[in-house]
């Protein structure tokens, strides 16, 4: 299960389709709203560029029940929507310490709660109502391939 994290490597000038798209089938889902895709910036309180800049990432706030529906959605669907990197900033998802958690898929080796990692610092930003999730290169240029991860996904039920 584990594949490679693609990190800042890919910069562009705008959002990418289908992570665009992938933004509007949770916000149509779930509620909530959509807090940012593209963002010319650093890391915050880093130094590093944002993810934000490539256009693959995005920030999907709501209630604290939509941020949990948001990332168990995301976590439980993250091989067919290429899912890299997700952020519980407040442990809407999973219970923390007051630092949140994140995923990513360098460390998913399968099994429930693969590939997280439940932070005892500031790591990965500020709390908040909302979480992070980038998507692979793939898929975040493809509304077709957002589309068809979840026409299959909803062909299951």
């Amino acid at each position: 299960m584990s594949r490679p994290y693609t990190g800042n490597k890919d910069l562009r000038d705008g959002p990418r389709p289908g992570t665009v798209r992938f933004m509007d089938y949770l916000v149509f889902l779930i509620g909530g709203s959509n807090r940012g895709i593209y963002a010319r910036r650093s890391v915050r309180g880093g130094k590093g560029t944002s993810v934000h800049q490539t256009g693959r990432a995005l920030d999907y706030g709501g209630s604290l029940a939509q941020v949990r529906q948001a990332i168990e959605f995301t976590y439980r669907h993250r091989e067919i929507f290429q899912v890299e990197e997700i952020h519980d900033y407040i442990g809407a998802w999973i219970p923390s310490i007051g630092f949140g958690a994140g995923y990513r898929c360098s460390r998913d080796r399968g099994g429930l709660f693969a590939g997280w990692k439940i932070y005892d610092k500031p790591t990965i930003g500020p709390g908040g109502r909302w979480t992070h999730i980038e998507l692979a290169p793939e898929i975040a240029d493809s509304p077709e391939l957002v589309d068809q991860a979840m026409i299959a996904i909803f062909e299951k039920k």
